[in-house]
C-alpha cells in the first residue's frame, strides 16, 4: 500500500512540473527596432527589449487555459501593456501573437527560430514602432506553492503540519532525513 501511495506520489509530482512547464526569453535587440511618432514627424531609438516568459493563462482552470506571452516590462513607449495572447503557437521557437488588450494599439509579434519581431500601430496618433531582436530561450518548471495547514492527527492525538497541493498532502512535520515523509492522499 505504502509503495502504492509513493508512486502516485511520484506520477503525479512528474505531470505537475510539465504542466507548469515555461520557457524565458532574453533578447538583444537589433539597431533596426524604431519608433515613429507621427504627429511631431519624429524617429525614436527604442529602449532595450525586456525578457519574457511563455506560461499558461490560468492553472487553475485548464478548460479555459491557453499560452500568453509576458513581459516583465512593457515594451511599448506611451503604453504599459505587457501581456500578449498566443494566437498560432508550432513550438517554442515558433509562434505569434497579439496584445491581450488592444484598446490603444494594434500589435503583431512574431518569433521564429529565435528571431522576433513586434510591430505596433498607436490608434489615436499612428504612431508606429517596430522591435527587431535575437533571443535566447531556457526551459524553466514553474513550483507550485502548496498551503500549509495544521492538523490535529486523530490517530496520535497531536499537532500536525500538513502541506497540501491539490490533491497531495504530506505530513511535513516528519520531513526529517531520519524519519521519512508520510503522504495521504485525497479523492
Amino acid at each position: 500500500m505504502a509503495k502504492h501511495i509513493f508512486l502516485t506520489l511520484l506520477l503525479s509530482l512528474g505531470f505537475m512540473g510539465l504542466a507548469n512547464a515555461e520557457y524565458n526569453y532574453t533578447c538583444e535587440n537589433s539597431e533596426d527596432s524604431f519608433f515613429y511618432n507621427q504627429s511631431k514627424q519624429e524617429l525614436t531609438a527604442l529602449k532595450p527589449l525586456p525578457d519574457f516568459d511563455i506560461i499558461y493563462s490560468d492553472y487553475q482552470n485548464w478548460d479555459s487555459n491557453y499560452l500568453v506571452l509576458y513581459f516583465f516590462n512593457s515594451p511599448f513607449i506611451n503604453h504599459n501593456y505587457n501581456w500578449f495572447k498566443i494566437n498560432d503557437y508550432e513550438d517554442y521557437q515558433n509562434f505569434n501573437a497579439t496584445l491581450t488588450d488592444e484598446t490603444d494599439i494594434f500589435s503583431n509579434l512574431t518569433y521564429e527560430n529565435g528571431s522576433l519581431a513586434l510591430t505596433w500601430m498607436d490608434k489615436d496618433s499612428s504612431s508606429i514602432g517596430a522591435y527587431f531582436a535575437n533571443c535566447i530561450d531556457s526551459y524553466l518548471i514553474i513550483e507550485h506553492e502548496p498551503n500549509l495547514i495544521n492538523l490535529v492527527d486523530p490517530l496520535r492525538d497531536n499537532p500536525v503540519l500538513i502541506s497540501r497541493c491539490d490533491d497531495i498532502a504530506v505530513d511535513i512535520t516528519k520531513s526529517d532525513y531520519g524519519g521519512g515523509i508520510e503522504v495521504a492522499i485525497y479523492i
